[in-house]
């Protein structure tokens, strides 16, 4: 399409400044729209040309009738058609204008050749050269397209003057061609003048901003220094009167120095702008869920429960620095913990997408209320709230992520952090980590006394499809499955959300597993590592019907703890299908025969062993892959992740998202930092925890990402 625009400046880039001046150019317009027909009729009414040539002057009428029409869609509509495509707009009503000049030229020349230059003829030249006297304004800003508008609209018309011929013909025709050499003119030095002034008004404003935007960040800064300052001091003394109590902490007081010249470091590199944010695809589900089960262990010694709620509208994949993320994450999860006991803390994510490819991820780890910390009438508040020189540098890191960190209080002792900073998404797929409506159909009981868990888990579990009754009196348990199966409808799964230190839940086990008829059912604890294997120790294990899921319960842990169940009860209608594809290992000193048999299980897939440098080609030559990389804490797995998102992005749109699962033998995700390299999901094969590799890899190859 021809453009008879290009945006050279940074003016005429800028989307408001556009706007501006097409709203201006499409108010004139709608205003000299109507009177233009208004106009054209009354110089031809009762005049000689209608009387003669009355299907002509028809004919003239209703297409210059047909292109007001046309025009008046783009103007009075601009509202509706202008955000869709401001360029689109701009162009195609420009070309509808051009047409109305061509069309308009045709009645100017039509009109001279026939009556000469006689009778109504002279009055619709006049018209003509007012008309694109006044024009001219409006379009000035857009000169190129005006100098076509203009030369269409009026030298067509001169050329039927000297066709007519006379001293009348030449002297016309050399007036609207010299009218329309000083107009041209003219709208160029408007033209000029407009955007010029733009420019200055523009820079002037960028640098006011400017100025305005260094003072803040300075005011902020000396902030956030006067804020690490007192923390310092303050950590500084506490570590100071440890030295002096002396004792056997020593070693206790190193750990502490070291992690406080850590924290100095990084703060002199985010102050002074030094420290580079990087911008990778990373696994933002799988790596929230790894970073918030780093803590699980620390949180139950303190009595409290902490669990996910990750937003349906999350993406799988986001770009930024997951190593600077999974920090800031770090410090706000452990100061919430560091502050509390005996209480439930929820991390929440949410995901507000601004543009196709771009949204504002809201991070807050939420502290519940708690019964014991209401405030009575006249007691001052416990201040609480985290104040850390870990924090302050996390506040540092957010802003450099053109985020920030907000401490947000309420009543009864209950506080909330939370970090928000601008990413874009990692793909185009937005694929949410579950399968909606899996397991539609299945019953399921879900077991926890605190009301807050039962709400967040009761959301996921419906995401998965299960039809879900819940209890939090644990003394009724038993007896609710016991009268549904009375009924004739029976519960095959229960969901029991474990905790520890509380002797009812392990009083619930114990029963359930005394009661004959409750033996067929699916028992699911929702444990942490240490509670498992003393729950396991106990005879708790999956000879008697119990099976465990790692907290914090997310969708993909239930729905692979589901699929492990249903195949060692060979329930193959439940088992999630793979999709036809291939399973791409790279060779590495650390690839064992068990993982290529995991690999080998899956049906409909083809499992190929390669070298690393073979990897880029073998992608580039195979469809619907999934790549296995084995791990240990010497591998170069950042270099292999590269060239797998190098190879994402040269694929077409279908088939560009390539999970990559990272497999370690005694090598944990921290080893390898496997989540903040970029891997989508990581399995340990030393685990004891009873899930399978086989399982991992049939959860990705189940993906429809179409």
């Amino acid at each position: 399409m021809i453009q008879f625009f290009q945006a050279t400046s940074k003016v005429q880039k800028d989307r408001h400044v556009m706007r501006e001046t097409d709203e201006r150019m499409a108010k004139y317009s709608r205003r000299g729209l109507v009177f233009n027909f208004i106009a054209f009729m009354v110089c031809l009414v009762g005049g000689r040309f209608v009387q003669e040539n009355r299907e002509l002057t028809v004919v003239l009428a209703t297409g210059l009738l047909l292109i007001t029409f046309l025009r008046g869609f783009y103007l009075f509509r601009f509202e509706q058609l202008y955000p869709r495509g401001p360029a689109r707009w701009r162009n195609a009503y420009f070309i509808v204008t051009l047409i109305g000049a061509c069309w308009w030229a045709f009645i100017l020349v039509s009109i001279t050749l026939v009556l000469g230059l006689e009778y109504e003829t002279p009055l619709l030249w006049l018209y003509t050269v007012v008309f694109f006297s006044t024009t001219a304004h409006a379009f000035a800003p857009y000169h190129k397209f005006l100098s076509h508008y203009q030369f269409f609209g009026t030298i067509p018309a001169a050329a039927a003057a000297f066709v007519v011929g006379g001293v009348n013909g030449y002297l016309y025709g050399s007036l609207m061609f010299v009218f329309y050499l000083i107009l041209s003119h003219q709208c160029r030095l408007i033209s000029d003048n407009y955007w010029e002034k733009l420019e200055a008004g523009y820079a002037l404003g960028k640098r006011a901003i400017s100025d305005e935007q260094e003072k803040m960040d300075n005011r902020a800064t000396l902030s956030l220094s006067k804020e690490f300052l007192v923390n310092l001091d303050k950590e500084l003394n506490e570590s100071l009167i440890e030295r002096e109590e002396g004792g056997g902490q020593s070693q206790i007081l190193w750990t502490k120095l070291k992690v406080l010249q850590e924290n100095i470091g990084l703060y002199k590199d985010v102050i002074t702008r030094k420290l580079e944010i990087q911008n990778r695809i990373f696994n933002i589900r799988h790596e929230l869920q790894y970073l918030v089960s780093e803590f699980i262990d620390i949180a139950e010694k303190r009595s409290i429960q902490i669990e996910t709620s990750l937003s349906p509208n999350l993406p799988m994949r986001l770009k930024g620095d997951p190593f600077r993320f999974a920090q800031i994450v770090r410090t706000l999860l452990s100061q919430v913990i560091s502050t509390s006991k005996a209480t439930v803390v929820i991390l929440e994510v949410q995901f507000l997408r601004e543009y196709e490819s771009a949204g504002e991820l809201y991070v807050s780890v939420r502290r519940m209320k708690n019964k014991s910390g209401i405030q009575f009438f006249g007691e001052q508040p416990k201040d609480d709230t985290p104040k850390s020189l870990a924090l302050t540098t996390a506040k540092g890191l957010a802003e450099l992520m053109d985020g920030g960190i907000d401490i947000i209080l309420s009543p009864n002792n209950d506080y909330q952090i939370r970090f928000n900073a601008r990413l874009d998404i990692g793909d185009h797929v937005g694929q949410l980590d579950f399968h909606k409506d899996r397991f539609s159909g299945e019953q399921i009981m879900l077991v926890s006394s605190n009301p807050a868990i039962v709400d967040l888990k009761r959301q996921e579990l419906d995401a998965l499809g299960f039809t879900i009754s819940t209890e939090t009196h644990l003394k009724r348990v038993t007896s609710s499955l016991l009268s549904q199966i009375k009924s004739g409808n029976v519960i095959e799964n229960v969901l029991i959300y474990f905790e520890p230190d509380n002797e009812q839940h392990t009083a619930l086990l114990k029963e359930l597993s005394d009661t004959d008829e409750l033996k067929a059912i699916n028992k699911i604890i929702a444990v942490s590592p240490d509670a498992q294997e003393q729950l396991e120790h106990n005879g708790f294990n999956r000879e008697e019907g119990f099976y465990f899921v790692p907290k914090p319960l997310g969708l993909f842990e239930l729905e692979s703890t589901f699929d492990d169940i249903y195949a060692e009860k060979g329930d193959e209608e439940q088992q999630t299908k793979c999709n036809e594809g291939t399973i791409v290992v790279v060779k590495n000193d650390c690839s064992s025969k068990n993982l290529m048999d995991a690999c080998k299980e899956l049906k409909a897939q083809t499992v190929v062993e390669v070298d690393a440098d073979d990897l880029a080609k073998t992608l580039a030559q195979t469809k619907n892959v999934l790549v296995v990389i084995p791990c240990n804490k010497d591998s170069n797995l950042e270099e292999h992740v590269e060239t797998i998102r190098k190879c994402e992005k040269e694929l077409s749109e279908n088939d560009s998202f390539i999970p990559i699962i990272g497999v370690g033998e005694n090598c944990s995700e921290s080893d390898v930092s496997a989540f903040e390299t970029g891997f989508d999901d990581y399995f340990d094969l030393s685990t004891k925890s009873g899930k399978k590799l086989a399982s991992t890899l049939r959860y990705w190859r189940s993906l429809d990402l179409s």
